[in-house]
């Protein structure tokens, strides 16, 4: 604990961090500052290992990248800084 010493303090904040981030994300989204691809659902316990699960999510991810692909172009070619 010496080598972390704010550790357990830190650990305590997590959530909070966590949800101002999702906040700040939200509200640039809203401002049209970022595009965000989103899940539509996740049917996935945080601590699976199991392989096939894993890849369904990838893939579904994969899929939602390709089906927005072309909105997230347009965003894009309006958003150039």
């Amino acid at each position: 604990m010496k080598k972390y010493p704010n550790l357990v303090e830190d650990l305590k904040k997590r959530h909070q961090i966590y949800n101002n981030s999702l906040d700040l994300i939200e509200k640039k989204e809203e401002n049209n500052q970022f595009f965000v691809f989103r899940p539509e659902k996740i049917d996935i316990d945080r601590f699976s290992r199991d392989k096939k699960e894993l890849e369904q999510l990838y893939n579904s991810g994969y899929k939602l990248a390709e089906k927005r692909s072309g909105e997230f172009s347009e965003w894009l070619k309006n958003n150039k800084e």
